[in-house]
């Protein structure tokens, strides 16, 4: 073989590397399991067997750009960043801040369709929360229903 051989092969070997990296990194951060992205895969048009996702997470396939742009799609990030471009803090970060977005949203409709009763039950447990010296008790699955229907009465 000889030495471009080599060099080439090297240096595919260090992309397909990176790229598996920063798809542990992207996927870790949007919380995603294998086959979640399979099935967004197929959502998207562009499905891909669970063997192949598992093959890409290992490095053992270099992405077509096309590819690329799917991942990229899949998991909400920059395809050129997957493909070893730009630094991991800021594509986390974005990653970390879109699902803190979507989380508080979630939260102010919840809020929203509780009783004022309710609202400010939650506020004490928020509080409760932050406040190391105060023990937070959790309710069973159970409880927790028992105490939303005598809520409702």
């Amino acid at each position: 073989m000889s030495r471009k051989s080599k060099e080439r092969l090297q240096k595919e070997s260090l992309i397909k590397k990176e790229f598996a990296k920063r798809l542990k990194l992207a996927r870790t951060a949007r919380k995603l399991s294998n086959l979640d992205i399979v099935k967004i895969a197929e959502h998207l048009g562009n499905p891909m067997s669970s063997s192949t996702v598992s093959q890409y997470f290992c490095g053992r396939f270099l992405p077509t750009e096309k590819r690329a742009f799917l991942w990229g799609n899949i998991l909400n990030v920059n395809p050129y960043w997957l493909m070893g471009y730009g630094s991991d803090d800021k594509v986390i970060d974005k990653v970390t801040r879109d699902d803190e977005a979507r989380t508080l949203k979630e939260l102010e409709e919840l809020f929203l369709r509780m009783s004022l009763k309710q609202q400010r039950l939650l506020v004490q447990v928020a509080k409760a929360f932050l406040d190391s010296s105060v023990p937070v008790i959790f309710l069973s699955d159970t409880e927790l229903d028992e105490w939303i229907l005598y809520e409702r009465d």
